[in-house]
């Protein structure tokens, strides 16, 4: 469970393990977790993070075309859009 332990989550061990991998790592890691622990590895991080934090997070964890669409998705979502991000 190393960064998630369901009190809270251990911040640098979470950033260590997330965002320090290649995409092909991080699914074999959510394979390894969903084996070992029953869980989806996205939602147990998601329910011991919160804000722009957990959104960092999820991202980390995305499929490449899933975070492209959720960015776009966020660009365009309410008034305007925001064409930076775009």
């Amino acid at each position: 469970k190393g960064g998630v332990t369901g009190l809270g989550c251990d911040n640098r061990k979470l950033i260590s393990v997330l965002c320090t991998r290649t995409k092909a790592a991080l699914e074999r890691t959510r394979v390894a977790y969903r084996k070992k622990y029953d869980k989806d590895l996205a939602a147990a991080v998601k329910s011991e993070t919160g804000s722009d934090y957990a959104r960092m997070m999820a991202f980390a964890l995305a499929a490449p075309h899933e975070y492209v669409a959720d960015i776009i998705h966020a660009a365009c979502h309410g008034m305007g859009c925001d064409e930076e991000a775009l």
